[in-house]
């Protein structure tokens, strides 16, 4: 079984705290993605990560209303969520790989 990829949130304050792979879903986690939010808090009566859009968090930056110093914390959601997608395309990639390589197999025997 291949390993999932979990988003994993703290128990008390909700706020995104990392990514895990695992088989079966960890404690304090959900698959659900939270593509183009910065900074996500799980909300657990809705089912689903909230918090500000990224195309909003830009448009402020571009406009000064709040500084443009990077926190550790927007550079950790940043490379989490670029970690999850490059996890999602090798995934796609060897489902695929895997497809393709089933079917020559096929043709070459006949099947």
């Amino acid at each position: 079984m291949e390993n999932e990829v979990w988003y994993s949130f703290d128990p008390k304050t909700f706020k995104f705290n990392g990514v895990r792979f695992a088989d079966d879903q960890p404690d304090n986690s959900t698959a659900k993605t939270f593509e183009g939010i910065t900074n996500p808090v799980w909300n657990p009566t809705l089912n689903k990560w909230e918090g500000q859009t990224i195309d909003d968090y830009l448009a402020q930056q571009s406009t000064g209303s709040e500084t443009n110093d990077v926190s550790n914390k927007d550079l950790q959601v940043t490379i989490a969520s670029l970690v999850t997608s490059m996890a999602q395309q090798q995934k796609t990639f060897s489902t695929t790989t895997g497809a393709i390589l089933q079917e020559i197999a096929e043709i070459k025997t006949g099947k």
